[in-house]
């Protein structure tokens, strides 16, 4: 299937917004950011998952300009919202343009990067220049940013990622989460990878927590933040601000 069979590439990219999912702190029932989800605004991707279009969005070369189009939108709610995740590619952090835009995109609205998370993913190429990698991390952790690696223990996001890049969070993904009902091995992996994020002073975010038996048995090995559909499916920015400020009972 080719993305400009069902929308040109330009068109695809003006009708691209973010949705946002809210990252809960389970003690405090509070929540400490979001996490923007691109979403295709075209009837004829409506209800299309990312895990579609962003791949074809990356075989037809538009995915760099869609990855500006979500920063710069994010730029203008991360006020409202005051912290954010943001998904990028290994091969466009060992992008220096790239990395380069990305600054830009947040320019003119916020001084900083405070209150920006970007979720690295290895999608699209493994075959990176670390080297370049970590100047395009370190050009976005000196502007405040903080970086989350996606996928820990799945495909290439190994130990040796955790040891290359200095990352401050580490994200168990949900394949992970899931298997932790179907046995005991799925709940020690789970749980080493907690003690691993501790014993490396790493924040720990679990995502695809849909039920209470996830979200309990995460609190008791000492999870602290999760998303999942279990408090909220991915939200409007309006959506996003009132469950900030009503659900969790924040202010």
């Amino acid at each position: 299937m080719s993305i400009n069979r069902l929308l040109p590439a330009t068109a695809m990219l003006k009708q691209v917004i973010p949705m946002y999912q809210p990252i809960i702190n389970i003690p405090l029932r509070r929540v400490v950011g979001f996490e923007a989800l691109a979403k295709c605004l075209h009837p004829r991707w409506l209800d299309v998952a990312p895990q579609v279009f962003v791949p074809l969005a990356r075989r037809s070369g538009v995915l760099n300009d869609m990855t500006i189009c979500l920063c710069e939108q994010v730029a203008l709610d991360l006020g409202a919202l005051e912290a954010v995740h943001i998904n990028v590619e290994m091969n466009q952090l060992a992008d220096a343009s790239m990395v380069e835009r990305i600054v830009q995109a947040f320019a003119p609205i916020v001084p900083s990067l405070l209150g920006v998370t970007f979720e690295i993913s290895e999608d699209g190429d493994v075959e990176v220049d670390y080297f370049r990698v970590l100047q395009g991390v370190e050009r976005l952790k000196a502007l405040g940013a903080q970086l989350a690696l996606e996928n820990f223990g799945n495909g290439y996001s190994n130990f040796e990622r955790l040891c290359e890049l200095p990352v401050d969070i580490l994200k168990i993904p949900r394949s992970l989460i899931c298997g932790m009902a179907t046995g005991h091995k799925g709940l020690a992996c789970v749980k080493a990878t907690l003690a691993l994020a501790e014993s490396l002073r790493l924040t720990t975010m679990a995502e695809g927590v849909d039920n209470f038996f996830q979200v309990h048995a995460l609190k008791q090995m000492g999870c602290i933040t999760v998303q999942g559909i279990w408090y909220s499916r991915p939200l409007t920015f309006e959506a996003a601000k009132a469950f900030k400020l009503e659900h969790l009972n924040i202010r």
